[in-house]
This record gives C-alpha cells, structure tokens and sequence, in this order.
C-alpha cells in the first residue's frame, strides 16, 4: 500500500531533518490523480524559514530545487517526460557538495545539471506530499507516493536506474540511506525511526510496483 494525498491539506511531517547539508539525494514513486501543475513530493527544509531542498512533479519533468534561507531558488533542473494521471512514475533529486552540481532525475533519466552555489540552508524537518514554506504548507500532491527514501550521498546513474527499476530504497547504497519510508501500511521511517505526522490524514491506496525479493 501507498499513500494518496488530496491536493489540498494532507501531507507527512517529520520532526527532525535526516539529512542537513548536502551531498544528499531524495527519491520516490509518485502517481499523479490528476494532470501535475507544482505537486511537491519530498522536502527537507526548515520548519520556520523558507531554506529548503525539494523534488517536485510538473505536467512535462520533474525539478529539483535548492532555495536558500532568504527565500532566493537558487538552482532548479528538470527531467523531461509526460506525467499522466493514474501513472507511476519514479523521480528523483541529487544535491552535490557546494560548487558541484544539482540534478533531477525522471524514470532513471537525468536531467541538465546546474552548478549549486552554496547559499546557506538550515533544513529541521522532512515533508512528504508538500513543501512547508514559513511554517506555511503549499504545493500540495495530488496523487499517490511511495517508497521514500533520503540519502546523506549523492546516488550514482546506475543506483538510481536501480530504483526507478523497482529496487526498493533499502536495496540501494544502504550505508548512506538517512530515512527510509516505505509507505505500506505503517507511517515509519526504518532507518532512525523519525516520528512522521499524517496531518489531515493521507489514506492508504495500492502500491508501486517493488522488487522485494
């Protein structure tokens, strides 16, 4: 079982950030009910400020975004493709060391890199369904997500073709895998047991497709 979310108020919160700096990389299945316009699937950001990293799902690619404290979008990346109601599609965002690169990655197919310049970012919690902006929740998913996983490293083409393959989170670069929330049945994180709040009460719906042999 995933998770599907309404659009409009439900997300997941995480009381603490896994990860806090880069290298860090986000990845999950999303299954979008309607066309996507901005459905922010994972976050880790700041709980007060607008400092954040996010992979978000547009109607034609997702994006990787890196926005700073003072709410300047530093970087965005995108991987092209159409992204269909009631289709699962795997996305993912690779966050570099300062000066390197951000990537987004769409069905194991990177985007174009962009140079991250290294703004300040003080991430406190992790958010799945929504971007929590100022305290504020915004750019709501409408649509289901599953298999969320948060490494303190910045997955290879190879590792990340693995997931979008169907090799659960668990499977890929263990030694770095921060949070791990698979999203079938329990709201967990398997990796530090992070306490996660279903705010308005995401419900439970089919999930992806997992290689769990």
């Amino acid at each position: 079982m995933a998770y599907l979310f309404n659009g409009t108020s439900q997300y997941m919160i995480g009381g603490s950030a896994p990860v806090t700096a880069e290298p860090l990389t986000l990845a999950c299945w999303y299954k979008p009910t309607a066309t996507p316009t901005t459905n922010v699937v994972v976050t880790v950001g700041s709980a007060s400020g607008t400092g954040r990293y996010q992979l978000v799902v547009r109607s034609g690619d997702c994006q990787s975004s890196r926005i700073s404290d003072t709410g300047v979008q530093v970087a965005a990346v995108s991987a092209t493709g159409t992204n269909s109601s009631g289709t699962w599609v795997h996305v993912c965002a690779t966050f570099d060391t300062s000066g390197n690169n951000i990537n987004a990655w769409r069905n194991g197919a990177a985007g174009t890199a962009a140079t991250n310049p290294g703004t300040t970012l003080t991430p406190n919690r992790v958010t799945i369904g929504a971007r929590l902006a100022s305290g504020s929740p915004g750019a709501y998913a409408n649509g289901d997500i599953a298999d969320v996983g948060i490494w303190n490293a910045v997955l290879t083409a190879d590792e990340i073709a693995s997931l979008a393959k169907g090799f659960p989170c668990r499977m890929i670069k263990p030694e770095n895998l921060a949070f791990y929330a698979p999203l079938v049945r329990n709201i967990t994180d398997y990796m530090e047991a992070l306490a996660i709040t279903n705010t308005n009460t995401a419900t439970p719906s089919e999930h992806a497709r997992i290689i769990y042999a």
